[in-house]
């Protein structure tokens, strides 16, 4: 708390005034930080034209979100504040697996996916490869985070669901929606 009064050029006296310690720093500074996202992705996903469309902008806000993280703020999280963790990854799963969920049925209504999908279990399967990257050795975390990477992971998901409609938008428009920024 010395520390982020000095940051924050206030006195720790202000700073217990509005928390009553750092474990409820912490929290308000990850929960800000879950409505900063969610507020990014409600932006994105109203100026995409096309479930395909939404995909591509979404999974290039998700890119600049971990590029934006501190590798080690998870890890830390975990180890100091395991309930704020617990609650972060709760909140984490339940979104991912909407967002998902609502893109999925976008694309089927709007005739781009395939109409045979169980949309919820590639919903929550999406969401279960995404979450396990971290927890297996077959990949490095620097491997991991590599934008070519998260790209190839990204265009299986797509292809995956595609239906031949959806794959003819997507080759006809993919220098289009370029992941690269």
């Amino acid at each position: 708390m010395d520390d982020v009064s000095h940051e924050l050029r206030i006195s720790k006296k202000t700073l217990y005034e509005h928390f009553s310690d750092k474990s409820k720093l912490v929290e308000k500074v990850v929960d800000r930080g879950i409505e900063n996202q969610r507020t990014r992705i409600a932006e994105t996903k109203k100026d995409s034209e096309n479930a395909i469309h939404e995909a591509f902008i979404v999974f290039k806000v998700y890119l600049q979100m971990v590029k934006e993280r501190f590798p080690s703020f998870e890890y830390d999280l975990k180890k100091y504040y395991p309930d704020i963790a617990a609650k972060l990854n709760k909140i984490k799963r339940k979104e991912i697996i909407e967002n998902t969920l609502s893109n999925i049925m976008r694309g089927i209504n709007e005739g781009l996916y395939r109409e045979d999908l169980d949309a919820e279990i590639i919903s929550r399967f999406n969401f279960l490869i995404v979450d396990n990257l971290g927890k297996q050795e077959l990949f490095t975390m620097e491997e991991i985070y590599l934008e070519d990477f998260s790209t190839q992971m990204f265009l299986y998901h797509l292809y995956g669901i595609l239906n031949l409609k959806g794959i003819k938008y997507l080759n006809e428009n993919f220098d289009q929606l370029k992941i690269t920024q």
